[in-house]
């Protein structure tokens, strides 16, 4: 019955991205008419459904996850390489997975939550590195915190600068990107509202508001993707992998109850990687509809003893850290 309903959902996003097909291209035919010169200002919406594979596994509980979100968004062209953009999205837990059940919605029946605010600005293409025709692109990324997670971890802002390389030839692409992410905290760890939560704070926390959770201060990542389209017909493919790793907010002090394997100063992670494919079908000039695929992970197996393959979750028996989705998107 999961994947009965499951495939409905799927089924019925899908039929309406093609039912407004026929109008939408009645709409664009071709006139005769000069174009004018592009309007700097547009606008675009995504909506998703994003499902784990954990749905298409018998269990004695319920562990499979559903979300659905949309995603509206804003975009201003100052050139014809500097752009500045704007979004802000929602979701919604249409059946919350047992190993997510810390999260704001841990209910069946969850409210829609907003997400973060965020802006951007890109400067694409400043610089082609000659006799290669590699172009590399820049970014930031700015986000407001709006979302009940990221309130409730006291964030003030978060600033993502990036770079990334493209190179292409025909229908063939190769991207590569690298970025680094400051988290901006009122304070290094999570902290309880003990005016709110008295209760809390004296039962579990013996008065203080201090839980002794970190924050995140920073994070690296770097990524490889390639590409492929298949024209004439209006459809991509891609496939994409990332590495990343991460400190936290607070640091180890060194002191005479130290042990001698404990880490010192700044709290680096154990490193994380992710792999993910697409493909992406512009039905329209201006909409497509994708299917996906993800996973996500460490680095090492759950063991720490060697290299985990990233191409799909061989360890965990519900495989919870592989996920599917279908989105459409449309921009005027």
């Amino acid at each position: 019955m999961r994947t009965l309903t499951l495939l409905i959902r799927a089924a019925l996003i899908t039929g309406m991205a093609l039912a407004g097909t026929a109008h939408a291209e009645n709409l664009s035919a071709d006139t005769d008419e000069p174009k004018a010169d592009k309007f700097p200002l547009s606008a675009g919406a995504s909506i998703s459904y994003r499902f784990g594979h954990a749905n298409f596994i018998e269990s004695k509980g319920d562990f499979g996850s559903q979300t659905l979100s949309v995603s509206p968004n804003l975009g201003y062209t100052l050139t014809d390489k500097i752009g500045l953009g704007f979004s802000i999205g929602a979701s919604k837990a249409l059946d919350t997975s047992y190993f997510y059940s810390g999260t704001a919605s841990k209910n069946v029946k969850a409210p829609w939550e907003i997400s973060d605010i965020s802006f951007s600005a890109s400067y694409g293409g400043f610089y082609t590195i000659p006799k290669v025709n590699i172009k590399m692109s820049s970014s930031l990324g700015l986000s407001v915190p709006m979302s009940k997670t990221s309130r409730a971890a006291g964030r003030i802002l978060v600033a993502s600068p990036g770079l990334s390389l493209g190179w292409k030839a025909g229908s063939f692409s190769v991207g590569a990107g690298f970025g680094y992410t400051y988290f901006l905290n009122q304070s290094a760890t999570y902290q309880v509202d003990c005016g709110v939560y008295q209760e809390v704070c004296d039962k579990q926390y013996l008065g203080s508001s201090e839980t002794g959770i970190a924050n995140p201060l920073l994070n690296l990542s770097t990524s490889l993707s390639l590409g492929y389209s298949l024209k004439p017909i209006p459809v991509s493919l891609s496939v994409r992998y990332g590495l990343s790793n991460g400190a936290s907010a607070v640091s180890g002090v060194s002191d005479e109850f130290t042990v001698d394997n404990a880490q010192v100063g700044t709290q680096w992670g154990l490193g994380g990687q992710s792999f993910g494919a697409s493909v992406r079908y512009a039905f329209l000039p201006k909409a497509s509809l994708s299917f996906s695929y993800s996973v996500g992970g460490g680095v090492y197996t759950n063991d720490n003893e060697r290299y985990r393959l990233p191409f799909f979750d061989f360890e965990s028996q519900l495989r919870n850290r592989v996920s599917y989705g279908v989105s459409l998107s449309a921009s005027l």
